[in-house]
């Protein structure tokens, strides 16, 4: 193998798959030749630097590890379905739309574009990705086969053919929906919190978050006109796990007051909330609120509207600058101010980490400006997003890793809807950056020498009825 990586083999080519470290740890056991030492450096260096070849050397490096999920998903996906083992159900007697086998019209909902299934699938695993979060090849493969055969009342919770006439028989093809096993619904609770990627896209919260418009369509739909046409539409139309008969009689006696075990019903309405997500057109994406069936209600506009936008090297619209610049405003002074255009710098005179804090010390121009600038950065090597602050020309800037929850905690305190269970994590994190930008800002006092006077002018910070901050410059002598 060694010969063939050093070119004096060309007739031969091997493909080997190993964990890297078995990988660097086999060569080293191998009698040390010339080329074997060689081509053990040649891995190594590889490794180390990312890199899948090197020039001169018959040898390329594919490091599954380093691999974006959400680019391999939909590969994956596409190849499972194309697999010629299906056309085995071509004669199966549950496969006709009268009494349909689970597995077939879950296979046949992966392969509706209109499902969404798999484009919403991966704006999760996007979104996993910039917030450095892996999903290896391994877990994929689990995951696309756990969506294709979930069923919780069967061995080992997954389907197979023979179990098929009794899931039907049983009316429990609700069971068997695609969207409940994309978070491992049909797996007891302590199983599907020890496999990863159950446990990461649970950390979304689909299904427990949801907004009122939601909840209205799937619980009054029925009977109230202003919901009638979107119930028809998001849940009639669809009969195996939408319609479920199960769901509608437990809604009735829930609205009937009839409901004997309410935990059943919300288990339903989860598993509703679930499938809209995955289904919900994309016309109606903004009307519906898609996004708050999540955790992170300003997951979208974080993936769709500033990421892809650096990743395509187009501007990211102003409006998403100035919510950072305000969100960021309020927690450094801990005023309740509206300032969007600028960065508000301040201290409470002896502390940079107080809560409230009414000594200016600067204003930064959110536009740019003699070298003052905020703006959207993405790191072309790792592709991490950053919000990058600018003081001057002379002097470095100072930028804050944006992952997705600072993106969402910052939005939220901007729009005041911070809800008290946000990690105070990312306040600390927001407190840090602040000492880093005042630090920044003596950086930039010292090169522009401005020395001084021997009067000292403290600048208090005062918010006005518009909520916008003025400063009242008081004289210490």
């Amino acid at each position: 193998m060694a010969d063939a990586v050093m070119s004096e083999n060309i007739n031969v080519v091997y493909m080997v798959a190993a964990n890297d470290g078995q990988l660097l740890d086999s060569w080293k056991k191998i009698d040390q030749t010339y080329n074997v030492i060689n081509t053990r450096q040649i891995i190594e260096e590889l490794l180390i630097e990312g890199k899948q070849r090197k020039n001169d050397f018959r040898i390329k490096l594919y490091n599954l590890s380093q691999t974006n999920s959400a680019k391999v998903f939909p590969k994956l996906v596409k190849e499972i379905l194309n697999n010629p083992g299906w056309e085995e159900c071509t004669n199966c007697p549950y496969s006709s739309e009268e009494s349909m086998c689970p597995i077939l019209e879950n296979k046949k909902r992966l392969e509706n574009e209109e499902d969404l299934i798999i484009e919403r699938l991966t704006d999760l695993l996007s979104l996993c990705e910039i917030n450095e979060l892996h999903i290896p090849l391994r877990q994929l493969l689990l995951l696309v086969s756990n969506m294709l055969l979930g069923h919780p009342d069967v061995k080992d919770k997954l389907l197979n053919c023979k179990d098929i006439p009794k899931i039907i028989d049983g009316n429990s093809l609700y069971k068997a929906s695609i969207y409940r096993n994309i978070f491992g619904e049909n797996l007891l609770e302590r199983k599907r919190n020890s496999i990863d990627i159950f446990l990461t896209l649970n950390r979304f919260g689909i299904g427990t978050e949801t907004n009122a418009l939601i909840d209205n369509i799937l619980i009054f739909g029925e009977d109230d006109n202003q919901y009638s046409e979107l119930y028809k539409k998001l849940v009639l139309s669809d009969k195996y796990y939408g319609a479920d008969a199960t769901f509608i009689s437990e809604k009735k006696a829930y609205l009937e007051g009839d409901l004997l075990d309410k935990y059943s019903f919300l288990d339903l309405l989860k598993s509703q909330r679930q499938r809209l997500f995955f289904v919900i057109p994309k016309d109606q994406e903004d009307k519906l609120k898609i996004w708050n069936l999540t955790t992170f209600h300003y997951a979208g506009e974080f993936l769709n509207d500033v990421y892809k936008s650096l990743l395509e090297q187009k501007r990211v619209h102003s409006q998403y600058t100035t919510r950072m610049v305000k969100g960021l405003n309020r927690i450094i002074t801990g005023l309740l101010v509206e300032d969007k255009d600028r960065l508000i710098l301040s201290t409470s005179g002896n502390s940079s980490q107080a809560k409230v804090s009414r000594v200016l010390e600067e204003f930064i121009s959110v536009k740019q400006n003699r070298g003052e600038y905020v703006k959207f950065e993405l790191d072309n090597d790792t592709q991490k997003i950053y919000l990058t602050v600018g003081f001057s020309n002379d002097i470095p800037p100072v930028r804050l890793h944006l992952q997705l929850i600072r993106f969402e905690f910052i939005s939220r305190v901007a729009e005041g809807t911070l809800p008290g269970s946000f990690s105070r994590e990312c306040y600390e994190d927001i407190l840090a950056f602040k000492s880093r930008l005042l630090k920044r800002l003596e950086d930039r006092r010292k090169v522009e020498n401005d020395d001084e006077d021997t009067l000292l002018t403290l600048n208090l910070l005062k918010v006005n009825e518009k909520g916008l901050v003025e400063s009242k410059p008081l004289e210490v002598f």
